[in-house]
């Protein structure tokens, strides 16, 4: 059996509202036998306000009188499908809130060369704050929130304090919405996440597995799923020369990813039982497939 995402969040908001009134407000009955009373479980009858103020509760960063109005006017339903495109939404008066933030307009490179080396962090952070605060996309706004904190990126480190600006506008808010095997792909492709876990730094002579563990640990198949320390080890060896450019440098583009083939590890690796023919570049996202 298969569900869409529009009927699991039309469904687990109804569910979790009943959940939620159900333990609340429990009829008892006397047993025949004890004379104790026990509690019988009731279906409630929510009123159409309940379940609005529920559900955006739970799709929102908080209901707004205007929210609540609006999927009052339109009903629950057609809420959540518009929720669910926000390409379809003007969203018009959260452009001039983050016109104050230049450098999200920023390259890399750009952004490199400030002096003020953590304005790119602070106008982030604000306009993360802003988003979530005034946005009509509401529930695409709580999955940019979910997936970096899943693909989890510590921007006090190093280079992630400018580079995670470009993996929140690139790599996460892009494929928020899609498909998991994009946004993972893109996040293996992110300079800010080659930095934060040295996978910039891995080379065939000596692969650093912090990348690898993470990769199958946290991001993908989970801790107990079967996979070894080789396991851990020849994903190294798959990623080695996944890096990027120098963010020194006086020419070109700065701090974006490149594959460089004179870091990899060549041959053919077992993953999982799995045999990835030596190939490159190509080898990395054979894996990550």
């Amino acid at each position: 059996m298969t569900i869409s995402r529009r009927d699991f969040i039309k469904t687990s908001g109804m569910l979790t509202a009943w959940a939620a009134l159900a333990a609340c407000t429990p009829l008892h009955e006397a047993d025949a036998e004890s004379g104790v009373n026990t509690p019988t479980p009731q279906t409630p009858v929510l009123d159409d306000d309940a379940l609005i103020l529920h559900t955006l509760r739970r799709l929102t960063f908080g209901p707004t009188p205007s929210m609540i109005e609006s999927a009052r006017r339109m009903g629950l339903d057609a809420f959540i499908e518009e929720q669910l495109s926000p390409a379809s939404m003007a969203d018009a008066d959260l452009s001039p809130l983050l016109a104050r933030f230049t450098t999200l307009a920023m390259s890399v490179s750009d952004l490199l060369a400030l002096e003020k080396k953590g304005q790119p962090l602070q106008e982030l952070i604000g306009a993360t704050l802003v988003r979530q605060w005034h946005s009509e996309r509401q529930v695409y706004e709580m999955m940019v929130d979910f997936w970096s904190n899943h693909f989890s990126i510590f921007i006090g480190k190093n280079l992630c304090r400018v580079l995670k600006t470009a993996d929140d506008l690139k790599t996460i808010r892009p494929n928020a919405l899609g498909k998991f095997a994009d946004l993972l792909q893109a996040s293996a492709h992110s300079p800010a996440m080659l930095i934060y876990l040295d996978q910039a730094e891995s080379r065939a002579e000596a692969p650093n597995e912090n990348y690898a563990r993470e990769l199958m640990e946290l991001h993908t198949i989970g801790v107990s799923s079967g996979y070894t320390q080789e396991d851990v080890s020849a994903v190294a060896r798959v990623l080695t020369g996944w890096t990027i450019t120098n963010p020194r440098k006086k020419n070109g583009e700065r701090g974006i990813f490149v594959f460089n083939p004179a870091l990899h590890a060549p041959g053919g690796k077992t993953v999982m039982d799995t045999v990835i023919p030596g190939g490159g570049e190509e080898e990395g996202i054979a894996l990550l497939n």
